[in-house]
């Protein structure tokens, strides 16, 4: 029966095609277009009949006839780079694999084809930190946990020295998004996969992935209802990392790890970043060395503007560069995101430059706004989407931003808008933005649009 609703839809749809394409072939098209027009209601009547939820019925139904294969790989918590993955040819691998971009081999200004700053004159960050990771007194404190605020370049700082590691014979494990909840004791699988190997895990954002307490909404189910975590997600991450070390020789398990530190809450009545983390509350901390990232240097912010214009053949006033380093809030991502500006307006850096991160975000937002009015509501199911921890790709970010697109109208109202929101996010998404689907510090913050995922999730 189903196979020939199937059937029964496509050879109804390529009909209606053939009828159209007569229909502009015909002086009496008029006509025509109206018998069609008179058609399609007809077929609406039919499918509100038959599937009483309206065309998202429909489209649920054929979903479900064809279900996509789960993929082996997804089951892992890990993201894997093999050892010794940087080459003549590619010198930038692993930090490209880290800092998540598809597009790093032909954008000069994605994150890891931006040259490397020096923040410090005459202080090598990394080798500063491969030091208290592979000479510290104490063998159970020798994992880093890189903390610095919004913007100031932590996960490049820690995929700089997880590159050296690599190209030293060390597997890289990132941590991915999902991870946390795929988090068990390793077991003789894993175990055999990654034999004697020497593994360097990385794990990014940390804030962003972790619940504030036990209990609170962490695992998403097949049918997509909310779990309820038993242990907090923190404590299985201690466990499995001290699992591998039992297993393997506890000095071939090494952890980077970076995290924000803010003091002052983002918005009023929630915990800062800094009190998100429990520092003096998880026992996982207790293994970790914290190294705090100094601000660059005015000339290290001077040498990032000469620098992006170079690689992207952008246009500016360099006498401009030592002015605008002075004034900025002494972020990289502030200056990132002007240099990508500047090329996405075809104007000079200094006629673009935001002095501010958090006003470069919402600039950024202001933009796609006026692009497409669906824009907040794609940045309210990332937001939702990201706080339950799921993977951020076109099928989960679409249907959630559809269904808040029909808030408090007609069932079936979201699909009106279906094109408009897959524009909103391909504009999000583009090479000349900032990726969406991988947001940075401050990003989805710039949207006045407050999104609770409590409302978004199933009792």
């Amino acid at each position: 029966m189903d196979g020939v609703m199937n059937d029964w839809v496509t050879t109804f749809w390529q009909w209606l095609i053939g009828i159209w394409q007569v229909a502009l072939a015909n002086p009496e098209a008029v006509g025509i277009l109206s018998f069609l027009a008179a058609i399609l209601t007809l077929l609406v009547a039919v499918l509100q009949l038959t599937f009483p939820n309206g065309i998202g019925g429909l489209f649920q139904f054929l979903r479900r006839r064809k279900p996509t294969p789960q993929k082996v790989s997804d089951t892992s918590p890990f993201d894997k780079i093999e050892p010794y993955s940087v080459t003549p040819e590619d010198g930038n691998a692993v930090v490209r694999r880290l800092l998540g971009s598809d597009r790093a081999q032909t954008d000069p200004l994605a994150d890891p084809n931006i040259p490397y700053q020096q923040r410090v004159n005459g202080q090598d960050i990394a080798t500063e930190i491969i030091n208290i990771m592979e000479h510290h007194l104490n063998s159970k404190q020798r994992w880093v946990l890189v903390l610095g605020r919004s913007g100031l370049g932590k996960s490049r700082e820690a995929a700089q020295v997880a590159q050296r590691f690599n190209s030293d014979g060390w597997t890289v494990l990132k941590l991915r998004t999902r991870g946390w909840d795929l988090l068990s004791r390793p077991d003789a699988k894993a175990l055999e996969t990654l034999g004697e190997s020497k593994l360097l895990f990385f794990l990014d954002d940390v804030n962003r992935m972790i619940p504030l307490e036990r209990g609170q909404v962490d695992i998403i189910g097949d049918e997509g209802m909310a779990k309820l975590a038993e242990t907090h997600p923190m404590d299985r991450l201690l466990d499995f990392l001290e699992g591998m070390e039992q297993d393997c020789r506890p000095k071939n398990v090494q952890v980077i790890a970076t995290a924000r530190n803010e003091r002052m809450p983002e918005k009023p009545g929630e915990p800062s970043e800094w009190q998100k983390l429990g520092l003096d509350k998880f026992a996982l901390w207790k293994r970790f060395q914290c190294y705090e990232l100094p601000d660059p240097e005015t000339g290290a912010l001077v040498e990032l503007q000469q620098d992006g214009v170079a690689v992207a053949g952008l246009k500016a006033n360099s006498n401009k560069y030592l002015e605008l380093a002075q004034k900025s809030d002494r972020t990289m991502r502030v200056f990132v995101n002007n240099l990508r500006e500047a090329r996405r307006e075809d104007l000079p850096l200094e006629k673009v430059s935001e002095e501010n991160l958090q006003a470069s975000w919402r600039r950024l937002y202001d933009q796609a706004v006026r692009q497409n009015r669906t824009t907040s509501q794609v940045y309210g199911a990332v937001q939702v989407l990201r706080a339950l921890r799921v993977e951020l790709t076109p099928r989960t970010v679409l249907p959630l931003a559809r269904q808040m697109t029909s808030r408090g109208r007609p069932a079936g109202w979201g699909w009106l808008h279906y094109w408009q929101l897959r524009r909103a996010l391909h504009f999000l998404n583009t090479e000349n933005s900032t990726n969406i689907f991988n947001p940075k510090d401050g990003q989805l913050e710039a949207s006045p649009v407050v999104v609770e995922p409590e409302e978004w999730v199933a009792p």
